[in-house]
């Protein structure tokens, strides 16, 4: 079987609109075993209110990550156990339809997806794209997870994970590209540039975060990358304060980066996900708080203008603790 090493996913969220849409997975830690059965939450959270509704999702597997979401609200997982799968849930009759499967074999154990990374969804060619370690080795690289033709082909990456302290990645479904960063100790940057078309690393850059960092802090920091119009969007904050949160893009061709945003707030990770991206209408956002006021606080990101707004949000919680979550935005 292949499984994740952290069964969650921060990066590859949804956002527009009123309403929080939110999937939980079971944090679990482990390579290749067999995990018991938890059950997955659909969650609706209004953004004004803070109230919620709440039903149990009908899946047999362990949800890896939500790769598409539709105009009427269905969507589309990636899950695993003995099996690779693709649901299609429909939260309104609280159904599952159309499951696709792919047998693992053993050599797909040796695979580990990698922790805070988001899952690519080709749904031209029906193909899955994970960011993934080699256990033992601990080479990482890009696996395609292809349902149509029933194969699993790995691609190595020439970045390599020494003095990372968060990760994260990013599909366009655009250009056919698959974006793996690990963000180093020093708040440098670096991606690996993969061709799923071509299939091949075509390009692998570092470029310098203007963050700036407390000496003394300590905590646990995360990074969210997602590409917009040829830019890559950033995001990056930290569990604990002295770490700020940081918004900023990357020109793509010239590695030129800009900051839009630096705010001494540290991110909330125990309620609704820390970062979200709606990749339809172009808009990220970032969860912190402000430790003096006890004040949480929704930044939006609007990727075609950079423009950004700062909203008190102090009802947006969801429990329990122990879970981590995927989420959109909507307007219904």
């Amino acid at each position: 079987m292949f499984d994740s090493v952290c069964h969650y996913d921060l990066s590859n969220h949804f956002i527009n609109g009123h309403h929080f849409y939110i999937i939980n997975t079971n944090f679990t830690v482990g390579v290749a075993i067999s995990f018991p059965q938890v059950d997955f939450q659909y969650i609706k959270l209004n953004r004004e209110t803070g109230t919620n509704f709440t039903q149990t999702i009908p899946v047999n597997s362990n949800i890896q990550s939500m790769l598409q979401v539709y105009n009427n609200g269905d969507i589309l997982f990636y899950t695993n156990s003995d099996t690779g799968n693709l649901p299609l849930y429909h939260p309104g009759n609280n159904t599952i339809t159309n499951p696709q499967s792919i047998l693992y074999t053993d050599a797909q154990s040796s695979y580990a997806h990698v922790p805070y990374s988001g899952t690519g969804y080709n749904a031209n060619t029906n193909t899955v794209y994970s960011f993934v370690v080699v256990n033992q080795t601990f080479d990482i690289g890009v696996l395609a997870i292809s349902f149509n033709d029933q194969s699993f082909e790995y691609t190595s990456l020439t970045n390599r994970p020494i003095n990372v302290t968060a990760w994260s990645s990013c599909y366009d479904p655009n250009n056919q590209t698959f974006y793996a960063s690990l963000l180093l100790s020093d708040a440098v940057m670096q991606t690996a540039v993969y061709d799923t078309f071509n299939k091949a690393e075509v390009m692998l850059f570092n470029v310098s975060l203007d963050i700036d960092v407390d000496n003394d802090w300590f905590g646990e920091p995360f990074l969210n990358v997602y590409v917009w119009d040829s830019l890559m969007y950033v995001m990056v904050g930290a569990d604990q304060p002295g770490y700020p949160l940081w918004i900023g893009v990357v020109d793509l061709e010239t590695q030129h980066v800009k900051t839009i945003m630096q705010d001494n707030l540290m991110l909330l990770t125990d309620s609704i996900p820390t970062f979200s991206v709606d990749p339809v209408h172009g808009y990220m956002s970032a969860y912190g708080l402000d430790v003096d006021s006890e004040t949480a606080y929704l930044y939006m990101l609007d990727m075609s203008t950079q423009a950004y707004t700062k909203i008190a949000q102090p009802k947006l919680y969801v429990g329990p603790q122990d879970f981590m979550y995927e989420a959109f935005w909507t307007s219904s």
